[in-house]
């Protein structure tokens, strides 16, 4: 069987490896280890028209185990201590005499300074509580003449306010008063008019009911008072100015009872129920 030369050279290399390997770890271990079995397998030169064999792979070398850890040495044990030196007694009460004095020093120091941070705390609490105290009451004072003026402006404004309608109540009533008089005025000459014309239309109408007595041919002028109800309806009439004799004196009263119900005013405003007549007949 016939071996390429590349082939040879592998199958070489690999067993110089090996070899390699086998002697390192023998150093390295502390005790020798039994060398392991390796299993070469002959290559076979390829025949002509076959494809070669694949080359073999390297077996890889197991790690080298670690050295056990040496024991450490035992530390030796210290030296005894000296015994420290007896000290006098009474320098050692001395000693903690001046300690306890020194302390009470620095204790009472603490309480005065203590008492001076509280006394300064509570000086500086009062002045700031004094000088809230007065800001208060500044700003109540302030608040209080606001208020003040407030007042002030409302009750000159109420009394401006009241001055006005004062005035325009004045001003109306005194127009209400104008107006009222020349109403009164008014209706006065209204009233005075519509009396006029009614007084002329009771003399008409006595006129025409009267009747004068025989034989008395005389121009007379007589006044009477008669009653009269809202409807003219006569009540009553009365002679207050002769007419001159008891006979015209008696049919001027006729002729008021015959012309019952009197006409009435032309205004109704200028109606009275009582009135007086001057009765003079034309002829």
């Amino acid at each position: 069987m016939l071996f390429k030369p590349s082939q040879l050279l592998a199958a070489v290399l690999m067993h110089v490896l090996l070899l390699g390997l086998l002697l390192g770890g023998v150093q390295c271990t502390p005790k020798p280890t039994p060398p392991e079995v390796i299993e070469a397998v002959l290559l076979e030169a390829p025949r002509e028209g076959q494809p070669p064999p694949p080359a073999p792979q390297p077996v890889k070398p197991e790690p080298p185990k670690p050295e056990p850890p040496k024991p450490e040495p035992k530390p030796e044990p210290p030296p005894p201590k000296p015994e420290p030196p007896k000290e006098d007694p009474q320098k050692v009460e001395r000693q903690r005499q001046q300690a306890e004095a020194a302390a009470k020093l620095e204790a009472e120091r603490l309480l005065a300074k203590q008492a001076e941070a509280e006394a300064a705390r509570v000086k500086a609490e009062a002045e700031a509580q004094a000088k809230r105290e007065v800001e208060e009451l500044k700003k109540r004072a302030v608040e209080e003449e606001r208020q003040r003026k407030l007042a002030e402006e409302e009750r000159l404004r109420k009394e401006a306010e009241d001055k006005r309608r004062a005035e325009e109540k004045a001003r109306q009533e005194a127009l209400q008063r104008q107006l009222q008089a020349e109403e009164d005025a008014r209706m006065a000459e209204v009233i005075r008019a519509a009396q006029i014309t009614w007084a002329q239309m009771i003399n008409r109408a006595l006129e025409r009911a009267w009747l004068r007595p025989p034989g008395n041919t005389d121009q007379f002028i007589c006044k009477l008072n008669v009653r009269l109800l809202p409807n003219g309806q006569v009540v009553s009439a009365t002679i207050i100015k002769s007419c001159g004799s008891p006979i015209l004196d008696d049919s001027v009263l006729k002729a008021v009872y015959k012309a019952s119900p009197l006409p009435l005013p032309p205004e109704p405003s200028a109606f009275v129920p009582e009135l007086n007549i001057s009765f003079q007949p034309r002829f």
